[in-house]
């Protein structure tokens, strides 16, 4: 009876392991950098990006960055339109039409789609249809990636606001207001939001009310997204630093300094951090000391940020290429060569990578699956700094300014002809604002140069004008470096739809187990009574 009690309990455990894991073992990329903290490390085996699967070309640049949920790859692009494109083979399920622009990644909840736009406005989309819930109109462009935790959408605009939306019907929540321009994309663990802004300072918000619990002055704006794992915010700046700050008080713990600016957002996993600079390096720095383990030198300025998987991290640079590196050593795995800068960030779900590109197409490629671990303790094979890198000051101010003469201009070799987002001013106090009406205070916000339709058309439809906001930003505005498509708990969340059947199986085996265990066990007691009497 007793071996009888220990096979029950091996085969129960067995199976109960066999539910909690199958919802993990092909997790979906539903937001900027995988997941609520930003982290970038994803969870599926990683491939070598060697072979094209398929490529879809949009109307014009694709900045944005790709989210991958339930087979369905969802992606922006500067024509405007947010598309929806079979994860297996490209083809196109649906797309919806703003009125400007789109460099903000989607992020996906619930069927839902949410995604910020040029012509001032968020909006939430059916994941399946592709039509409008609803929209919420912000005071200027949201090129800021949604991030949505527990029914609230967190998102900043160029208005200089960061705003909490309720995810089921978009009214406003609270807002707050930093003085300048939030490109950042916010990352939200333990009920605290982080988020940068491009006077400098990372801020810490009350994930409830908006209200601050800290700010970090850099000495520089601030575009990347914050990554958040085991208490410790990792976050680049313009003034060329990758910084680490105590999430509790804002404190900082270390700094590197890359020399140039720093637009990508980082990526952790294994105790490393995975950022690039826009002086064409990618870095891996001990997570604890901030020390540099390597850094591998790509042709031209990187603003795209990296994704973790496995032991491979994937990222773009502005030489058009996407490059798969070892995540212990820095070598080069291989690289895919697209028609144009590579700004997006790449999404890694199964044994397949998305990414956008600025020759207007969305790629999946895939190739062979890497199986071997990461070893952090690997010598590293790096390129060394280059030796024309300017200092920046070393010492982060306190009270940074929001002036784009301090912006540091790059030069690398082959400088791309695209160009920078302009740093929208105002001189209001940051202060958090709830509300219960979805109408913005706009009193504050400053004015655009051009003005986009916040009226979108129907999702079968696609933009009618060519020219966008961001398209102007790019093309005025040659002095400063352009900054990536706008991103970026330490674990990843995946949703459980999809995951329905394999459950039910399990389920049904259970079932199946218990029954013939209760079927042996009522005639072994039938076999005993016969024996007996």
């Amino acid at each position: 009876m007793t071996t009888l009690r220990t096979k029950v309990t091996v085969v129960c455990i067995v199976l109960l392991s066999a539910m909690i894991l199958i919802p993990f073992t092909n997790a979906d990329w539903l937001m900027f950098h995988v997941d609520p903290s930003h982290s970038g490390a994803g969870s599926d085996n990683p491939s070598l990006t060697t072979n094209l699967l398929w490529k879809y070309k949009t109307g014009s640049e694709v900045d944005s960055s790709p989210t991958v949920a339930n087979g369905v790859v969802y992606v922006g692009s500067d024509d405007g339109n947010v598309y929806a494109l079979n994860a297996d083979d490209g083809t196109k399920i649906w797309n919806y039409a703003t009125g400007g622009a789109i460099a903000s990644t989607a992020a996906v909840d619930n069927g839902v789609v949410f995604v910020g736009s040029d012509d001032h406005n968020v909006y939430a989309l059916n994941a399946t249809s592709g039509a409008q819930l609803w929209s919420y109109t912000t005071g200027w462009w949201v090129t800021s990636s949604p991030t949505v935790v527990n029914g609230v959408v967190y998102v900043g605009s160029y208005d200089g606001s960061l705003y909490a939306l309720d995810s089921a019907i978009g009214s406003k929540l609270w807002s707050y207001h930093t003085g300048s321009a939030i490109l950042s994309s916010p990352a939200v663990a333990n009920g605290v939001v982080y988020v940068g802004s491009w006077n400098g300072n990372v801020y810490a918000l009350n994930a409830s009310t908006g209200i601050q619990l800290w700010s970090y002055a850099t000495g520089n704006a601030v575009y990347s997204s914050p990554a958040i794992v085991n208490g410790v915010i990792y976050v680049g700046s313009l003034d060329g630093y990758v910084y680490a700050l105590s999430v509790d008080s804002g404190s900082e713990l270390w700094s590197f300094n890359t020399g140039y600016a720093v637009y990508s957002s980082p990526a952790v996993a294994y105790g490393i951090i995975y950022v690039g600079s826009y002086n064409g390096n990618v870095y891996a720095l001990d997570a604890n000391s901030g020390g540099k383990i390597w850094n591998y030198s790509t042709n031209n300025a990187i603003s795209s940020s990296p994704a973790v998987v496995g032991n491979v991290v994937y990222v773009g640079s502005a030489d058009d290429n996407l490059y798969a590196l070892d995540a212990s050593s820095g070598e080069c795995l291989c690289s895919y060569t697209t028609g144009g800068w590579v700004d997006s960030s790449p999404a890694v779900v199964g044994d397949t990578v998305y990414i956008g590109s600025w020759d207007g197409y969305v790629y999946a490629l895939s190739g062979d699956e890497v199986t071997s671990s990461p070893d952090p303790s690997a010598i590293p094979i790096s390129t060394p700094n280059p030796s024309s890198s300017p200092t920046p000051t070393s010492t982060p101010t306190s009270t940074p300014t929001s002036d784009s003469s301090q912006t540091p201009t790059p030069s690398p070799s082959t400088s791309p002809s695209a160009t920078p987002t302009p740093m929208p001013t105002s001189t209001s106090s940051p202060t958090a604002t709830p509300s219960s009406t979805s109408t913005p205070n706009t009193s504050q916000s400053p004015n655009p140069t051009s003005t986009a339709s916040s009226s979108p058309a129907t999702s079968s439809t696609s933009s009618s004008s060519s020219t966008t906001s961001s398209q102007s930003i790019k093309q005025n505005l040659s002095s400063d470096p352009p900054p990536p498509s706008s991103s970026s708990s330490t674990s990843t969340v995946p949703e459980f739809s999809g995951q329905l059947i394999p459950l039910l199986i399990v389920v049904l085996m259970i079932v199946i187990s218990f029954v013939a265990i209760v079927a042996k066990k009522g005639a072994h007691n039938k076999s005993s009574s016969s024996q007996h009497v």
